[in-house]
């Protein structure tokens, strides 16, 4: 399944695109509850700082959120345990089986899906409760089990797959109403059950349209630019398609959970590879910012893996350069 709407310039970041040789790396975790285990994790979110590349991860069955520093490739340790928060609860800071975490660039602050209180929460990097917004219904600006959450890079409003009233909505970065779309159904621009979400630095907005099968593109305000896949497990195809990320390579990346694997696309939604190694029901996925390196949630084995970086050969630059201005 295939619809586009920005022919010329979508169609550059097929025949344009930056070809790279990943290599998996390592994994972090393992089931259990003590500091740096998790109990059936659903959400990451990537970040780098000034001397270390870190994960926030949604630690689902044990309601809280860990951060957890990623070393480099080389040395014995790939990974250590840095700070967690939550507990199972309805109060500020706790939660009910949190699946959606995501940076703000913008803001220095961490947006929590936390779906079974069905609510928005947000916290400072070290998990200070700053905020929150939502509760139960179909209004604007409530939530039935929002499953997760993406953050502009440009504007830092905040934008939620609000996966049991199949739609996306969108608000300021404390939590004020702007916007939203989407109605049940198969057509472009519905939804069924979505849940993943990512949102480029030019404020377009991926979501994996789960139920369908497929992943849609929009503008910031909803429009349907374009869509791909359907069910199955043939290249470019999904079961259960969860996680979605977009990278400043102008390259989009999926948790395919049904098939217990990634897959690596352009911007256009062009398949470019697939990764399959140590996965078991992968539920999210992010890049790090020029990191040159994604992170998998592996729920089916309770942590996270990550792949880097080896090569990368470039085509077409000049018609690149005009894709990623329209993306960024």
């Amino acid at each position: 399944m295939r619809r586009i709407v920005y022919i010329g310039l979508l169609t550059l970041a097929c025949a344009g695109s930056l070809h790279a040789a990943w290599k998996y790396v390592y994994y972090y975790g393992g089931f259990g509850r003590s500091d740096g285990a998790f109990a059936f994790p659903s959400g990451v979110a990537a970040v780098s700082g000034s001397t270390s590349r870190y994960v926030y991860v949604a630690d689902t069955g044990n309601h809280r959120i860990q951060q957890i520093r990623i070393y480099g490739t080389t040395g014995s340790t790939r990974g250590s345990f840095v700070n967690k928060w939550g507990s199972y609860g309805s109060g500020n800071g706790e939660f009910i089986n949190p699946t959606g975490v995501a940076y703000s660039e913008t803001k220095d602050y961490i947006y929590v899906a936390d779906q079974g209180n069905h609510r928005i929460q947000y916290f400072d990097a070290s998990g200070s409760f700053l905020g929150k917004w939502g509760s139960y219904g179909n209004e604007a600006g409530s939530f039935k089990r929002p499953w997760d959450v993406g953050v502009s890079p440009r504007n830092g409003f905040v934008y939620v797959a609000d996966s049991g009233n199949d739609r996306v909505q969108y608000f300021t970065p404390t939590g004020s109403y702007l916007g939203g779309w989407g109605v049940p159904g198969a057509s472009s621009g519905d939804f069924r059950n979505p849940r993943g979400i990512a949102v480029t630095r030019g404020t377009h907005v991926y979501v994996s349209d789960t139920g369908n099968n497929r992943i849609q593109l929009f503008t910031y305000k909803g429009v349907c630019l374009g869509e791909w896949g359907s069910f199955g497990s043939g290249d470019g195809q999904f079961k259960d398609a969860r996680g979605v990320a977009y990278s400043y390579e102008s390259e989009v990346f999926v948790a395919d959970a049904g098939n217990s694997r990634a897959q690596r696309f352009t911007a256009a939604g062009e398949f470019q590879e697939k990764f399959a190694t140590e996965l078991d029901i992968p539920t999210d996925i992010d890049v790090w910012p020029h990191g040159l390196r994604f992170v998998v949630v592996d729920s089916g084995r309770h942590r996270i893996s990550w792949w880097e970086q080896e090569n990368r050969v470039s085509v077409l630059p000049e018609s690149l350069g005009r894709v990623k201005a329209l993306f960024r």
